[in-house]
């Protein structure tokens, strides 16, 4: 849940970046980054933080499993991904998107 939640933030803030610059830039479809900072952006987005987040979690093994059964509960009672989550994620970097962007133009003025 977490992971899909974090790929939608990211997708949803470099794609708001572009939306929020549309009129400082006449809304002539001009990009605001260039090929290979959308690969790098990409890159180091998607690629490290999701094997960091993999490398990193715990093993638990099946006694402890079978003895808390409450573990396997929160997937199905939607408890990390939901409606609400993913709304929040997309709205919370829509709004730091436009942030970004207000900010970056304002400091080349």
């Amino acid at each position: 849940a977490k992971t899909v939640l974090y790929c939608m933030y990211k997708n949803v803030m470099l794609y708001s970046c572009q939306l929020w610059f549309s009129p400082w830039g006449a809304y002539s479809g001009k990009s605001v980054f260039d090929g290979w900072m959308l690969t790098f952006y990409n890159l180091l987005f998607t690629t490290f933080p999701i094997v960091i987040f993999g490398a990193s979690e715990r093993y638990v093994g099946e006694d402890k499993l079978l003895a808390f059964p409450g573990l396997y509960q929160s997937g199905p009672q939607n408890r990390f991904f939901n409606r609400h989550s993913y709304w929040a994620s997309c709205t919370n970097a829509a709004l730091q998107a436009l942030i970004i962007t207000v900010v970056t133009v304002a400091a080349f003025r």
